[in-house]
């Protein structure tokens, strides 16, 4: 399958790559997709997906 993607989604990908040590800018897709099917599995589950400051404690919810 092909897919095209934007010249400014590109870029995006290919630096988000490079930030977090992904091999290929498709490696962030895939990570991005899991972290969304886990999102959507929690959601549905009656959980809640949090980032926490550590600092702080301040917590920001995730959610679709």
């Amino acid at each position: 399958m092909t897919i095209e993607i934007p010249g400014k989604t590109a870029m995006l990908m290919v630096k988000l790559a490079q930030d977090v040590g992904a091999k290929t800018p498709g490696d962030v897709v895939l990570q991005a997709l899991g972290l969304l099917q886990m999102l959507r599995a929690a959601t549905e589950g009656g959980k809640r997906v949090i980032l926490r400051d550590p600092q702080t404690g301040a917590e920001t919810d995730l959610a679709l």
